[in-house]
């Protein structure tokens, strides 16, 4: 929040106070103290005036109140109804929790759900839409087997394990993402070697065949799915912005140490197809690390995505760490040592990074074991840590949490989960006037759960243009996720000027005016203008049918309505003629004159052979040497003059022509022939 905004409102409660209306009879002792109290209210940080949370408490709320004993579980929100409102899905060690939102701060158990039967020791939980039917599926991790379920109209039904592609599914936490760009979400599960017992392996990664039957097929063919790690948590995220999704995978300190995480270049933009290159530079992939949770962020309104990651931090020492951030100042990332999101150390899990008070920058939310800890976006690069109030006051061992407005009314609300009773619903009450926007993305051509899509928007915040932007993401949270609903704070803003959304399957939208203060649906769409079945978001001409994309010259263009389908320069000299049948290729001849029928205009005519760089005076000098290694070397201007390039006279510009001219200049060798 901006401090301007900020101190009017506190001038503005000042002002409703008695004792301003009686200030003409306080004595001088009475205006010095109010004077010292309002200098001291004006320097506190302004997010604590402004941010509030309701501890919700509610003894016949099962939500709250039911308890397990797993240590670490995982929760996720997500609509599975499709009733408009949030539900939650809960892990457990021999139970797992569906929790319906009947409204309200209400929730109910759904009777008859095999999700609530399935008695695996359960750990992680992803859900998105992977058969594309228009409800979200899900996909429960745990250590001795795990289960896939999907949604038939708010009906989940257990997928058979053989459509998985294996039979050991097991692991620890899971994640959705489309790696291949195809259309269809696949999955990538973490394997805890060291954390627990039984046969050990790698992490799975499961490629999506797509239809008619969604089934999977291992690919074992990465060092994220063969080399053993005690693996945490993992998150899927185009965070270079090269539009594939790249992996990053978190690992703990199973035996005591601390070392680099795992994190994986997709090269499918770079190659065609998809793969995976270690990164092994830049300090997020070097600094050594007990690791639990990724998340891609922009906190800085910078246009590119910093990285955060929580630490098994138990104590100063060697084997273990305090959280980390990354700045991403274009592609060079910095570590920040100083405030206390970086200083505090806990064993650190779970966290959150929305936009809890809607003023336009993204704020952070970490689940320890003991206290929790919220930190407030100053809007300047730096963080506040805000220790009042119940959200980081109450002593609970939340193990994780995850992010979604249950109750619908414009801020982001929280859920913490821990082990027994450790169970926390934190309601956001913030009211203090901040617009803001949210976005229900649906993919067609993407995947339908739109998963990492990218989300783009400006809006006049305080005075200043201010672009934010987020991804979607299915596991940025400890063994879980917050809701796949993407949304922005607009602080005093009154309109949303520009909105900017990159599906997965590189379609890029952009709309203006979008009013403040409501949820917008928006459906992935392009058309197909010459009707052959090429969108004309990838048609290399969109004017003509061309369903075979034939592109000889390779430009772009597409042969149909290419002018020059063999000339990649398509015309150049702007003369008329291509440059596979111009006589004189880099000057415009529209006559094409060639008065020696040589095959080379005179428009380009030899003047004099060496003369390379073409130069008035027709001089030869180091500048022509320049201009011959340049283009033989260095991909450099073709000479205007060919013949002038072709110092020997052989009909070819070479490496002899560059040792012919070295010879004239620098030894006394031949003149180069006369043109004739």
């Amino acid at each position: 929040m901006r401090k301007d905004k900020d101190i009017s409102q506190l001038f503005k409660r000042v002002q409703k106070e008695p004792i301003v209306e009686r200030k003409k009879s306080l004595n001088l002792t009475t205006k010095l103290l109010l004077t010292c109290f309002l200098l001291l209210v004006l320097s506190l940080p302004p997010q604590i005036n402004c941010q509030t949370f309701t501890s919700v408490f509610n003894p016949l709320n099962p939500l709250l109140n039911d308890t397990h004993s797993a240590d670490y579980t995982g929760s996720a929100w997500v609509d599975y109804d499709g009733d408009g409102l949030l539900d939650i899905i809960v892990t457990g060690l021999g139970t797992n929790y569906i929790y319906h939102n009947d409204g309200g701060d209400n929730f109910s158990v759904p009777v008859g759900n095999p999700i609530l039967t399935d008695i695996r020791t359960f750990r992680g939980v992803t859900c998105a839409d992977y058969d594309n039917d228009g409800d979200p599926d899900c996909f429960l991790a745990g250590t001795n087997g795990s289960s896939l379920y999907r949604n038939d109209s708010g009906t989940f039904v257990r997928v058979a394990d053989v459509d998985l592609g294996t039979t050991d599914t097991r692991g620890w936490s899971p994640c959705w993402g489309d790696f291949d760009d195809d259309g269809y979400i696949d999955l990538f599960i973490t394997f805890p070697n060291g954390f627990v017992s039984g046969t050990t392996r790698s992490n799975r990664l499961l490629r999506n065949v797509g239809p008619p039957n969604y089934t999977f097929e291992v690919i074992d063919t990465t060092e994220a799915t063969f080399v053993l790690a005690p693996y945490t948590s993992a998150n899927w995220s185009d965070y270079d912005l090269d539009g594939d999704l790249d992996l990053f995978v978190a690992s703990g300190p199973a035996s005591n140490f601390v070392a680099p995480d795992y994190i994986y270049k997709n090269l499918l933009t770079e190659n065609g197809a998809f793969g995976f290159e270690k990164i092994t530079t830049g300090p997020f992939a070097t600094d050594a690390a007990d690791g639990q949770v990724f998340n891609m962020i922009d906190y800085d309104n910078d246009g590119d995505f910093d990285i955060h990651r929580t630490n098994w931090g138990a104590a100063a020492g060697p084997a273990s760490r305090r959280n980390d951030l990354y700045r991403n100042d274009n592609g060079t990332y910095t570590e920040i040592t100083t405030g206390n999101i970086v200083t505090d150390q806990f064993i650190s899990l779970g966290a959150l990074w929305e936009d809890f008070d809607n003023d336009g920058d993204i704020d952070c939310y970490v689940a320890n074991t003991t206290v929790d800890n919220f930190y407030q976006n100053n809007n300047d690069g730096t963080f506040t840590s805000i220790t009042a109030g119940s959200i980081t006051t109450g002593v609970q061992v939340h193990t994780g949490a995850t992010a979604g407005d249950y109750d619908n009314d414009g801020d982001i609300d929280i859920f913490a989960v821990g082990k027994n009773l450790d169970r926390s619903l934190f309601r956001n009450d913030t009211d203090n006037g901040n617009g803001w926007i949210r976005f229900n993305l649906e993919g067609v051509y993407s995947n339908r759960s739109a998963v990492g899509a990218i989300v783009r928007i400006k809006a006049n915040i305080g005075g200043t243009d201010v672009w934010q932007m987020r991804d979607i993401s299915t596991q940025n949270s400890f063994l879980g996720h917050s809701s796949l609903l993407v949304h922005f704070g607009l602080g005093d803003a009154s309109t949303v000027d520009s909105v900017q959304i990159i599906w997965p399957s590189g379609i890029i939208f952009d709309t203006t005016g979008i009013s403040i203060n409501q949820l917008v649906t928006i459906v992935e769409s392009c058309a197909d203008a010459d009707m052959d079945s090429v969108l004309d978001c990838f048609d290399n001409c969109v004017s003509d049918a061309n369903p075979g994309q034939e592109d000889a010259d390779s430009d772009g263009i597409g042969d149909v309505c290419d002018s020059c389908p063999n000339d990649p320069d398509n015309d150049s000299d702007t003369d008329s003629f291509c440059a596979d049948v111009d006589n004189c290729p880099l000057v415009s001849n529209v006559d094409q004159l060639d008065t020696d029928n040589d095959g080379i205009g005179d428009a380009c005519c030899c003047q004099k052979r060496g003369n390379v760089d073409n130069d008035p005076l027709q001089s030869i000098d180091i500048a022509d040497l320049v201009a011959l290694v340049d283009f033989m070397f260095s991909g450099g201007t073709t000479p205007g003059c060919p013949e002038q390039g072709d110092i020997n006279d052989d009909s070819m510009q070479d490496v002899a022509d560059l040792v012919y001219l070295v010879d004239f200049m620098f030894n006394s060798g031949p003149i180069p022939p006369a043109c004739i």
